[in-house]
């Protein structure tokens, strides 16, 4: 059997994740990077964590829960990277079409400086708001960033080639994909280099990875199993901060 790993899912959100997991396992998904949105997942992810050896997990504050931060939230974040080495950082980013975007940016800045602080890797959200994403991690270039992975990434062709050649960033494709892509979408999937995809599932169930993962073979013109394969070690080399063993 083929095994995959979701790449960026919200396990906490799930009543049921021990049946989750299992149906998952039953398809060869073996792995897992569920990502907070909101201060209150950070406990649960945390829990799952511990539980579930299968289960790898990001902390942050989404850009829609901006109203979470406080100095004493940066504290507690810093302290659970501090003391959990491989905990990543995400989600994190920037929204164009909620509110307070400067707060925004200077919340991305802040989380995006304990990943670098900690060197994990980082897990971006970005909706209409490539320009401000790029020039905070323009300005951070010189210090070194961690490995990034641009979730379910919906950027154009141009953007997408900027931070490969830039960053040498990851892209997660989800069901987007899959529910009659746009052209700029498609356009992005041909354009990516393919150790430089990753699948992921976001708020759906798991399962939902088999048809992104058919789409894009379908897509790159690359047999299921060749691409499923390379998938599974882009995967791994994100778990593990982008070594290669």
């Amino acid at each position: 059997m083929q095994k995959y790993i979701n790449a960026h899912c919200h396990l906490q959100n799930f009543n049921n994740v021990a049946q989750v997991l299992q149906n998952a396992e039953f398809v060869g998904i073996s792995g897992f990077i569920s990502d907070a949105a909101s201060v209150n997942d950070w406990e649960k992810l945390l829990e799952l964590k511990k539980k579930y050896e299968n289960v790898h997990v990001g902390i942050g504050i989404h850009p829609w829960y901006i109203n979470e931060y406080s100095e004493s939230v940066l504290e507690y974040m810093r302290n659970i990277l501090k003391n959990n080495p491989d905990i990543m950082v995400g989600e994190i980013g920037l929204d164009k079409y909620k509110a307070d975007i400067k707060k925004q940016e200077s919340i991305f800045e802040t989380q995006l400086g304990l990943a670098c602080e900690f060197n994990r890797s980082v897990h971006i959200h970005c909706v209409g708001a490539w320009d401000r994403i790029l020039r905070i991690l323009k300005s951070r270039k010189l210090n070194g960033l961690p490995i990034m992975l641009m979730h379910s990434f919906s950027g154009s062709k141009e953007i997408l080639t900027r931070l490969i050649k830039d960053y040498d960033a990851f892209f997660s494709f989800s069901a987007t994909v899959v529910n009659a892509p746009g052209k700029r979408l498609i356009d992005c999937v041909k354009e990516v280099p393919l150790d430089k995809i990753l699948i992921e599932s976001d708020e759906e169930s798991p399962l939902i990875i088999l048809d992104v993962i058919k789409k894009i073979a379908e897509i790159k013109s690359v047999p299921i199993k060749k691409i499923t394969e390379i998938i599974y070690e882009n995967s791994k080399r994100v778990l593990k901060n982008g070594q290669i063993t």
